[in-house]
């Protein structure tokens, strides 16, 4: 069968050059100009039953940038390996990005030499990755089956449990209802598209309403690696105002220099004295 290669790249001369440098080396690549186009074929394939073997993201695009494909591409269930495109300005966000999962990173422009070694490599790993996950899953199935009768006898204690004991299912901030079982987020009933950093970011805010969290601590959270109060800023400005955009820009509070926090915008409006020495503004981030 084809290998099947993913390339994300908002330039178009280089999603094009490189396009045609893997197809002449036999692969079946498919291009996306940015974030949204590339996470909705990465769903369209796991709605096929089906994945790249190989996802080559820019690391720096739009809305939705390389880091967020690489965590949609991550969770499929035989997941691609991702290479990511740099400039030599994103090193650090790069190696972080390997942290997170990637395969490797490439320093554009790149040598098609280059390209097709790291893709080689890739596809190397993703076939051996492959097998030793098909192989664990009919262990896993094999065990289950032996442990049945366990598991049923757990899971009828676990039901005889008060329910008190049991996690908070939703959190209601004015007029949302983040549901952190399916993590989804209604407003007035109404189901809201979030990306997972969208969701990641306001389930977290949420878990704290009213109190203000870090640029860097929100990062960390999102991104899943450590980044310093400036490029935290950064990778969170476009993910604030997209969420502002859906749920309500008075709902996340930013607070200079800091960060952000998540408020009921139907609330009374907090004391004056109690405001006195915030410098908040709504309207940037």
């Amino acid at each position: 069968m084809t290998t099947r290669i993913l390339v994300v790249e908002d330039d178009a001369m280089t999603r094009m050059s490189m396009v045609a440098i893997l197809e002449a080396a036999g692969y079946h690549v498919t291009a996306a100009a940015d974030g949204e186009h590339a996470i909705a074929l990465l769903q369209q394939a796991m709605a096929e039953e089906w994945m790249y073997a190989v996802v080559i993201t820019d690391i720096w695009m739009g809305t939705i940038d390389g880091i967020e494909v690489l965590y949609a591409a991550r969770r499929n269930m035989t997941p691609p390996e991702v290479i990511i495109l740099t400039g030599y300005g994103t090193m650090d966000t790069s190696i972080a990005a390997l942290r997170a999962g990637a395969y490797d990173y490439l320093i554009k422009p790149c040598n098609p030499d280059d390209l097709l070694d790291y893709v080689a490599g890739a596809v190397k790993r993703h076939a051996s990755e492959t097998l030793r996950d098909d192989a664990m899953r009919v262990i896993n199935q094999a065990v289950g089956q032996l442990q049945h009768t366990r598991h049923a006898a757990e899971s009828a204690a676990a039901e005889a449990l008060d329910d008190q004991n049991e996690p908070e299912r939703y959190i209601h901030i004015g007029d949302l209802t983040i549901d952190v079982f399916r993590h989804t987020v209604m407003r007035r009933n109404h189901p809201l598209h979030l990306t997972p950093i969208e969701y990641d970011l306001l389930s977290y805010l949420a878990h704290v309403p009213g109190r203000v969290v870090e640029y860097a601590d929100i990062a960390y959270h999102t991104h899943k690696y450590a980044v310093d109060k400036p490029e935290a800023q950064v990778l969170l400005k476009t993910h604030i105002q997209n969420l502002r955009r859906k749920v309500g820009s008075g709902y996340i509070v930013s607070v200079r220099g800091i960060g952000y926090m998540l408020v009921d915008p139907t609330a009374e409006a907090l004391d004056s004295e109690e405001q006195s020495g915030l410098s908040v503004y709504q309207d940037q981030v």
